[in-house]
């Protein structure tokens, strides 16, 4: 946290006016923090003879329809079997 309030000045989340002591406030300045280092990364990478490998428009760009983005795939088939938890929450 004390990395965002250096980087930024003040809290992500203070500029959608969320309660500073919430939980989604919380999730969305990790949120910022996360992403903004992944683009940092991205962007510091060069190739051998010292130029960039990526642009920003290019890391911000969504992936067209039917491209693969190299993220998670859905869990759906993985499932052994479908279970209800009682309400009594003890299985």
């Amino acid at each position: 946290m004390d990395e965002l309030g250096r980087r930024y000045g003040q809290r992500p989340s203070s500029f959608l006016g969320l309660p500073p002591d919430s939980w989604q406030a919380f999730q969305f300045d990790l949120a910022t923090w996360t992403v903004g280092r992944w683009i940092d990364g991205k962007l510091a990478e060069r190739d051998k003879q010292g130029h960039p490998l990526h642009r920003l428009q290019d890391l911000l760009r969504d992936a067209p329809q039917g491209q693969d983005t190299g993220g998670f795939r859905s869990l759906k088939h993985m499932a052994a079997k479908k279970m209800t938890v009682p309400a009594s929450g003890i299985w």
